[in-house]
């Protein structure tokens, strides 16, 4: 009578996987502090913009408008990047890749 074991190292797939999930984790802290910044950045925005309803000098009022429109396109494009990583992460994660 014997006894036949048969093992196999998987330290290298526990590091993988703790890394992975590390990555998931340190994204998930990036997304939610991009969403915290866009709401920092618009809040003053609105007040730019209302600042700018009271000027007397339009041309500087629409100056202010126009920059407050730029920014906003380019907070636009981050909540478009938040939402699209948001996806990818779900699929990553259904998937476990």
């Amino acid at each position: 009578m014997g006894f036949q074991v048969i093992g196999r190292d998987i330290s290298e797939r526990i590091l993988h996987e703790r890394l992975r999930e590390q990555a998931f984790d340190m994204t998930e802290r990036n997304i939610a502090q991009f969403a915290i910044l866009a709401d920092h950045v618009r809040h003053p925005l609105q007040v730019i913009m209302g600042v700018a309803d009271l000027l007397d000098d339009e041309a500087v009022a629409e100056k202010l408008r126009e920059q407050v429109r730029r920014i906003n396109v380019q907070i636009g494009e981050l909540d478009r990047e938040w939402m699209e990583s948001r996806k990818i992460r779900e699929f990553l994660k259904r998937y476990e890749l």
